[in-house]
């Protein structure tokens, strides 16, 4: 399989040859990162260090694309809008909702993670599996990544999400949460328990 940054100049070189200005632009402004990270670093970049190149530049890219459409700049949104499309053209498909409550439960089950201390021994796992994916829908994208949905998932909180059941999931209640709602719970009891004894005392003589 070609990798990404051999994929990309290739293109760049079809764009040229048919004077496609605008996708020359956009995949040059790709190649240029591409080349600063391996400056930078002194590497040789990989498809995984090439996703991640990429992965920043479309949330800078959504950055600046909701900033123009707030601004009323549609000029610029719209330049912003197409060197996004290009930039997403090279990076893995996002994982639909349901493949990612999949990968997720598989982890939670095969670690046996409870809590958030544990978040790092589920994360190794998913990246394991997924690769560079796992890092996809990364802030600025207007979706939770993968990591967030794991903290949610060991921190307790709602998902509102369908799961492999395609059942609505309960929240599920941390520790502290159930022991406070039960001590709630025994502390009403033994108030209405008083009340009852109260009114069932016999009058004075």
């Amino acid at each position: 399989m070609v990798d990404i940054k051999t994929q990309v100049s290739a293109a760049a070189k079809a764009a040229l040859r048919a004077g496609d200005k605008p996708e020359l632009a956009a995949l040059r402004l790709i190649q240029a990162a591409f080349k600063q990270k391996e400056v930078d670093e002194r590497i040789a970049l990989d498809d995984d260090q090439a996703i991640a190149v990429l992965t920043r530049m479309a949330k800078q890219q959504r950055d600046a694309l909701r900033q123009f459409e707030q601004a009323g700049r549609a000029d610029l949104a719209e330049k912003e809008r197409f060197e996004l499309t290009i930039i997403e053209a090279y990076l893995p498909a996002q994982l639909s909702p349901a493949e990612t409550d999949r990968i997720i439960a598989e982890a939670l089950a095969e670690t046996g993670a409870v809590s958030m201390r544990e978040m790092g021994r589920v994360m190794a796992l998913i990246k394991q599996r997924l690769g560079p994916a796992a890092d996809m829908a990364a802030p600025g994208s207007g979706k939770p990544g993968v990591q967030t949905l794991v903290g949610e998932q060991l921190h307790g909180a709602p998902r509102h999400r369908l799961h492999l059941t395609g059942r609505q999931q309960e929240p599920r209640l941390s520790v502290r949460h159930y022991l406070g709602q039960t001590a709630g719970a025994a502390r009403h009891h033994r108030h209405t328990a008083g009340h009852r004894l109260q009114g069932n005392q016999p009058e004075a003589l």
